[in-house]
Parts: structure tokens; sequence; C-alpha cells
């Protein structure tokens, strides 16, 4: 493959006074193919569809231009491909084949009542430890786990609650990371999204949960010293606090949470939780001046 550069014809425009001036040409950067095919780039599309479905491997389309233009463009690929490579994970269970296309970006919901649709009819066989419940494939002795990128989906609520009547529920280590990626998008609004998604997955989780998820976000708004992603992260752990913990828990929180705003200089996040009712001990006014 060779580069080959292209250079813009300059514009000829006029200022002001009636001058003329000239822009400078962008550089246009095209790609070149100037090689022979390979075999696997070169075969029918039905031989190439039917080796990336035994491969098990989505990643096999970034392989060369050619067949990421055959096999990874989106838009060209028919929805039976999507579904023929997720039951491909699995042979023998679709439930299982499920589990392991969730983490992947083209598997959306839309799929997986496709799916549920063609066992329904017959055309998909599910092995005999899996049954239908008001429509939807079910296994009755698998627990499943989402990923968390469910949670970043825009239809996430109506996913989740689908996923919870086949057995799948989130972990707690799954939650924490899908806040704190939340918190790195520098977004508010997708902040809240994940942050009311996560409020009601830890709402049914034990107690120890609360500070498991919350502690690292609150950690990483101190890091970042802002005041409103941590009003957020905030406004969602305390609603949780107040439920499950008591009041000498929460004092004891807010503290610990002080001491470490404290401990990395963050002036704002210090003014904040004191603000919301964050005690200082005496130790950590010191540090603090």
């Amino acid at each position: 493959m060779s580069i080959v550069v292209k250079k813009r014809k300059r514009a000829t425009t006029f200022d002001e006074s009636g001058n003329k001036t000239r822009k400078k040409g962008a550089l246009v950067i095209q790609r070149k193919i100037n090689r022979r095919l390979t075999l696997l780039e070169s075969l029918p599309y039905e031989l190439l569809t039917r080796i990336f479905l035994l491969s098990k491997n989505d990643s096999l389309a970034t392989v060369s231009p050619v067949l990421w233009n055959r096999l990874g463009i989106k838009e060209k690929i028919p929805s039976y491909l999507f579904i023929d490579f997720t039951l491909c994970m699995n042979p023998k269970s679709v439930i299982l084949a499920i589990q392991r296309s969730l983490p992947r970006r083209y598997f959306t919901l839309q799929l997986l009542n496709y799916i549920d649709e063609l066992v329904a009819a017959g055309y998909v066989q599910k092995s005999q430890r899996e049954g239908l419940l008001n429509g939807k494939v079910i296994h009755a002795g698998h627990k499943g786990h989402i990923p968390r990128r469910i949670l970043f989906q825009p239809n996430a609520r109506q996913f989740i609650e689908d996923l919870k009547t086949r057995n799948f529920s989130f972990k707690t280590s799954t939650l924490t990371n899908g806040f704190l990626i939340g918190l790195k998008m520098k977004d508010s609004n997708r902040l809240s999204h994940v942050g009311h998604l996560v409020f009601q997955e830890v709402l049914n989780k034990e107690e120890n949960d609360v500070e498991t998820v919350f502690q690292p976000a609150f950690e990483q708004c101190i890091i970042k010293d802002s005041v409103d992603l941590l009003d957020i992260v905030y406004g969602f752990w305390f609603n949780l606090a107040q439920m499950r913990w008591t009041k000498f828990r929460i004092d004891g929180f807010l503290a610990q949470s002080l001491e470490y705003a404290v401990s990395r200089k963050a002036t704002n996040s210090v003014h904040y939780l004191i603000g919301k009712g964050a005690i200082p001990q005496l130790a950590t006014l010191l540090k603090f001046q």
C-alpha cells in the first residue's frame, strides 16, 4: 500500500480593499492499493463471510483495508450476518452465545429481539435446558453478567431490563468501572445518565456496595478538582447513603473524602465537602494550610 499526497488548488479571494489574496492549499492524503490481493481478500463474499463466522473473531475485518471494506462497514453488513456470528460463539446454547457476544459493539437490543423471534419460529435450535418465557430465550441454570458497555447505550434501561428477565445481572466492579468511565467522558449529561442506572442497580445490592461503587468516583472527582462532577456524584451517593447508612457512617465517609481532598490540595473540592457537612479534623486543617 502506498500513500498518495495531493495538493488542492489555491483559492483566490479578495480582501476588504479589493486586493487579491490566496489561501494555501491543504494537503489531501489518500490511500492507494498498488499490490495484488491476497487469497483471503479475493475470495467470493459467501466464502469470506463463512470464514469470518468460523473465526469467531470480529477483528478479522481490520486486517486489511480490503477486508474492512467487505466485512467491517456496519451499514453494508446484513443483519443475518450479525446473528450468525453471534450464534457461532456457542452453537449448542443460544444464551451462552449471547453472553459471549454482549461485550461486542455490534450487539444491540434489536439484534437480541431478532434472535428471540428466530428461536420462537424454530429457525434457530435452542438447547434442552433453554426455553421461551414471554417470547424471550432463557436458560434455567445460567446467571449471566451484563458488560459495562450496556450502561452507555441510548436504550440502556430497556436493554438491562430485558437481560434481567434472562437471569443476567451487573457485577459490582462493572458498575464501579462504568461510573468511572462516565466521569472521564467530561459530559455531565452522559454522567447523569450512567449515574441513574448505577443508582438503581446499587439500590438492590448489599450495603457495602454503596461505598465500593462511589468511593472511586469521589476520588476521581477530587483528582480533577471539579465541583460540577463532584456535585453529580455526591447527589447519587447521598440519596443511597441516607437509605442504607447511619448518620455516623455518612459523616465518616465525608471526613475521609475531605482528608483525601486535602492531601491532593484540591481546594475547590475541600470547600465543597465542608459545605456539605464534612467535619474536618485539626490535623487535616493543618495540612491544608
